[in-house]
């Protein structure tokens, strides 16, 4: 049939190593395909159609190492691949079981394509050192990953929201993070008393995003160049988009604001997107070391609400988050 002739086509052509891009350059990139998104595709019906063959394993490893470089969607593309490589394998490697010290965990739940989440709650874990332990009746090999989530109170230190009105600094950066600041002003730049803000202003949020000298040196050009803002707003406000025809003009920011050489000096960010609870901002093509961007929101309720940090870090760099302080704004 004719599947079954194709999937002896491709099979012949992965053994020979021949490259299963389709089409030219310029179609390529006309309709986000690629090579790694074509092997990908290949691999995945070779899993169904030729399960036990040996393209399987050549493609897979050329999948595998295209994560590492490439772009989300090939890396959505290649997991889905290899997904299935994982599931067609799965009665091979058996049963796994976690345990704690001496208990075993049975906090599970499957996945699908033979992963499961075995959840252990820090209750279990915080002081109460012990080992963590994964065992397997299978003759294959097991992979597993670790991932934490918790809840980290916002500190908000005494006498923040004073002028002027900007963040004592960065809180914390992770190994190849970023310095955040965050600077509240008027929609023009000057000074605003966050403790005294008047029900119904404008209050222009400018972001400011510096990495460090030895952190810009260590991660690669075609790494640090993509970078992630997002900006909670405090509750009480609402940010406003000046594109909105319904929408009263901003004024323009003055030259005296802190941040003006840099919104105003190039580098603007590549999309900024307003929602109704926070800001994100994202920067493809960052040309310097620090980065800037700026939006308004507006003051909607009266009362007094806390401004969670900023975040910032790098899109396809480990270790790479930063914050900044959080701050309390007081709307009269």
């Amino acid at each position: 049939d004719r599947a079954g002739t194709l999937a002896d086509d491709l099979e012949a052509e992965v053994l020979r190593g021949t490259d299963l891009a389709g089409g030219s350059e310029r179609e390529q990139w006309e309709t986000f395909g690629s090579p790694a998104r074509d092997a990908a595709a290949v691999l995945r019906a070779l899993s169904r159609l030729k399960p036990s063959s040996d393209a399987n394993r050549v493609l897979g490893a050329r999948v595998l190492r295209s994560l590492s470089h490439g772009t989300t969607q090939e890396a959505a593309f290649g997991l889905l691949a290899l997904s299935e490589i994982v599931s067609a394998t799965r009665a091979a490697t058996g049963d796994t079981r976690v345990f704690l010290g001496n208990e075993e965990v049975t906090e599970a739940r499957s996945l699908g394509a033979g992963i499961v989440e075995v959840r252990l709650p820090l209750a279990r874990v915080a002081g109460h050192p012990g080992t963590l332990r994964l065992e397997s009746s299978g003759l294959s090999p097991s992979a597993f990953a670790v991932r934490g989530r918790y809840r980290r109170p916002v500190n908000v230190a005494a006498g923040v929201g004073a002028p002027p009105s900007v963040d004592t600094g960065a809180a914390w950066h992770l190994a190849h993070g970023p310095n955040v600041f965050r600077l509240y002003t008027d929609a023009k730049g000057k000074p605003v008393d966050l403790a005294a803000v008047p029900l119904g202003s404008l209050v222009r949020v400018a972001l400011l995003v510096d990495f460090p000298a030895d952190s810009a040196e260590s991660v690669p050009d075609d790494r640090i160049r993509y970078l992630a803002m997002t900006d909670r707003l405090p509750a009480g406000f609402e940010p406003v988009d000046p594109d909105l025809r319904t929408v009263a003009s901003v004024p323009g920011l003055a030259n005296e604001h802190p941040f003006a050489a840099i919104l105003k000096g190039g580098g603007a960010a590549s999309h900024v997107e307003l929602r109704s609870d926070r800001v994100h901002v994202y920067f493809d093509d960052r040309g310097q070391r620090a980065s800037a961007a700026t939006y308004v929101m507006r003051a909607t309720t009266r009362g007094t609400f806390v401004a969670a940090p900023a975040e910032a870090e790098l899109m396809y760099e480990p270790q790479s988050l930063g914050r900044s302080e959080a701050v309390s704004v007081t709307v009269q």
